[in-house]
């Protein structure tokens, strides 16, 4: 249990330390970010502007803190060179201040767009799942018809977040609009409200595409923005949601179909998508497609129409339960032993001639030094080795200016 949420993941434990882990390093980056914007020598408007920002880095990330204290425990760990060395992911797409925008879209100011869904979506009746819940407004508004709603999300800070406010208290959050209308547009801090409590919606943190549920538990299954970016091809997505759902239940899905996978196979078209739903045991009882707004903060420049897909589609045969998870089982759970693979040998191999490089930096060799170097080891003529040794330090020194 975390804040009174279960943790579903095959190996809870390392779920949690995964996370702990993730958000150091995002918190180290916002406090860096924040000291960059509060010792700029900038001047006039700028200097406006950077203290707007850095006010709102530090109001957010007390805010993040907040909300992930059931997470963090006595939050020791590792050295940051020890979790970059052991590839520790910042959250990319789950992290807090990326996902501020739909954050403050459910809870301030995007009611227009809340509403729009849900009548989209349809109010839904029984015990219905919502995989890949999110800040968790779709699933707080079906709660209002539902017998049972359970909200699923993978990101702690989310799910978090969401069952805060569902009769919890209220928070401050920072927006941070990637076209801000105006300078006072550039961190906008708002106070996101609770709202009465739903006791018919119940939180989970786990994995979308590994739940933790018996088969033929849910009269209805909805997916609002996932069927596109989960690490899972949708015949794999629809053969859990078949398994999940009792016979005759619905699967209702909302959202683009922005495939960008490396398998070009995997990038599919609506009618590709109706194929597979065919082929995974279930009927469409409806298709549609209508153009709404996304995300339209108005504190922002930056807005856009999609173009959405929203299906309903029955359950009317069985498909077999995939035992394919986006992670094998040796990693998901931790327990079996780790498979030499060849693409591990690989960057073993590379890993190594890396750590070698590094070692030559010592504040006195020039690149063309270190590249005699990687001659006199074997590696590569050293002409070869300089430009390589160039372009790795290159990259190297656009990152550090990245942050």
């Amino acid at each position: 249990m975390i804040g009174g949420i279960p943790c579903g993941f095959a190996d809870p434990d390392a779920a949690v330390s995964d996370w702990r882990n993730r958000w150091r390093l995002e918190r180290q980056r916002m406090w860096h970010a924040e000291q960059s914007a509060r010792s700029s020598p900038a001047s006039g408007a700028t200097r406006e502007r950077l203290d707007r920002l850095a006010e709102g880095l530090a109001t957010q990330r007390s805010s993040v803190e907040q909300l992930l204290a059931p997470l963090l425990g006595d939050d020791r760990g590792g050295a940051r060179e020890t979790l970059l060395g052991l590839k520790t992911k910042l959250p990319s797409h789950h992290a807090p201040t990326s996902y501020a925008t739909n954050i403050c879209r459910d809870w301030v100011w995007g009611d227009e767009e809340s509403a729009r869904a849900l009548q989209l979506l349809g109010q839904q009746a029984g015990k219905v799942l919502v995989l890949g819940s999110g800040a968790g407004r779709l699933s707080y508004d079906l709660a209002g018809a539902a017998r049972e709603v359970l909200a699923v999300d993978s990101n702690p800070l989310l799910i978090l977040l969401a069952a805060r406010m569902n009769g919890g208290a209220d928070l401050p959050f920072v927006e941070f609009p990637v076209s801000p209308r105006s300078l006072a547009d550039t961190a906008v801090t708002h106070t996101l409200q609770a709202r009465p409590s739903r006791t018919n919606l119940t939180f989970l943190w786990a994995d979308a595409l590994r739940p933790p549920f018996d088969d033929a538990s849910f009269d209805r299954v909805v997916t609002h923005w996932l069927v596109d970016v989960v690490d899972a091809p949708l015949h794999t997505l629809a053969a859990t949601i078949n398994a999940l759902l009792a016979p005759g239940g619905v699967w209702i899905n909302q959202g683009s179909l922005a495939y960008q996978r490396a398998a070009a196979e995997e990038n599919l078209s609506l009618e590709e998508a109706r194929e597979t739903l065919d082929a995974s045991g279930f009927t469409l009882d409806d298709c549609r497609t209508d153009e709404v707004p996304y995300l339209a903060s108005p504190h922002s420049r930056q807005r856009r129409m999609e173009e959405v897909v929203t299906w309903q589609a029955r359950k009317c045969g069985e498909v077999a339960r995939p035992s394919f998870a986006h992670r094998p089982d040796w990693l998901t759970e931790g327990k079996q032993p780790v498979p030499l693979q060849d693409s591990f040998q690989t960057q073993a191999a590379a890993t190594r001639i890396h750590a070698f490089v590094m070692s030559l930096i010592d504040g006195k060799r020039s690149i063309a030094q270190m590249a005699g170097e990687l001659e006199r080891q074997g590696l590569m003529p050293q002409a070869e080795a300089a430009a390589a040794i160039r372009g790795m330090l290159d990259t190297m020194w656009e990152e550090s200016q990245r942050g």
